[in-house]
């Protein structure tokens, strides 16, 4: 048995689906059979700084392949990032990509599946989050969601909303579209909002956070309106960690209605195509 011994950040929900996908396939190109994860107990993101968020630490916990989470990493002193002096080992950020991950295989997260109703069809919408964004471009994070919506609701999906209590939907929606979702923002809580996701949605519909990460990962179908960083291919390469394509399309938020417009033709064509092969 060996340890890949690796950086994570574990500040933010959507980054650590991204990097359990980075430590398995550096596991499988590396000969290894486990990780050991380096993180520090802070969390530093666009001149803002936070704690370490514990939700991350519960996801990992419940991550098969992960050993333990040592938090020995010090912004202060750089050479904690490359180099363990407990295990006296390198400490890799490694760079591979993989064509196709399924993040189910490797946690469990299902004690947290919140309870609903019976749907016969199911799209789970995060409509926005500006948690984290660079303040010089918020505006390019708040993506328009009417058309999407609508037409799901006319397919016949329920449409549960998530995320958190402040979360501004006004901007993203008309109030006649919001009152056609279920709306569990502030409800549900990350970890029940992320299980509800991966073990029951049928579609997700993603601002540039969490879901945009976690949907495809877990080879839900998922169109994502990406903010200004992917757009303009700062941090676009990062999706070549996750992979699996074929699970989602995307768009610009700050194109506002006409991405919106962009991704409910992308759902409409995805539909059709279900229908034509007897799945609805």
């Amino acid at each position: 048995m060996s340890d890949l011994h690796i950086y994570f950040e574990t500040g933010a929900i959507g980054d650590t689906g991204l990097n359990l996908c980075r430590a398995n396939i550096a596991m499988e190109f590396m000969k290894h059979d486990s990780s050991i994860v380096h993180t520090s107990p802070i969390f530093r993101c666009h001149g803002k700084e936070k704690q370490s968020c514990p939700n991350v630490k519960e996801i990992l916990n419940s991550c098969k392949f992960i050993k333990t989470v040592e938090y020995d990493v010090d912004y202060n002193n750089r050479n904690s990032f490359n180099f363990s002096k407990k295990y006296n080992c390198q400490i890799h950020q490694p760079m591979f990509f993989r064509e196709e991950n399924n993040i189910k295989e490797w946690i469990d997260l299902q004690k947290y599946i919140p309870t609903i109703n019976e749907c016969e069809k199911i799209a789970v919408l995060q409509p926005i989050s500006l948690d984290l964004k660079p303040p010089p471009h918020l505006d390019d994070y708040v993506p328009v969601w009417d058309r999407c919506v609508n037409l799901l609701q006319e397919k016949g999906y329920s449409i549960f909303m998530v995320g958190g209590p402040n979360d501004k939907i006004d901007l993203t929606m008309k109030s006649k579209t919001i009152d056609k979702t279920v709306n569990k923002l502030g409800k549900w809580s990350i970890l029940e909002a992320l299980a509800f996701t991966i073990y029951k949605a049928d579609i997700v519909l993603a601002c540039d956070s969490w879901s945009a990460i976690w949907g495809p990962a877990s080879k839900i179908k998922t169109f994502t309106a990406w903010g200004h960083r992917m757009e303009n291919n700062i941090d676009f390469w990062v999706t070549g960690f996750l992979g699996n394509k074929e699970y989602y399309e995307y768009g610009w938020s700050s194109q506002k209605e006409y991405c919106d417009a962009y991704l409910a033709g992308k759902i409409s064509d995805y539909l059709a195509k279900r229908e034509e092969n007897g799945k609805v």
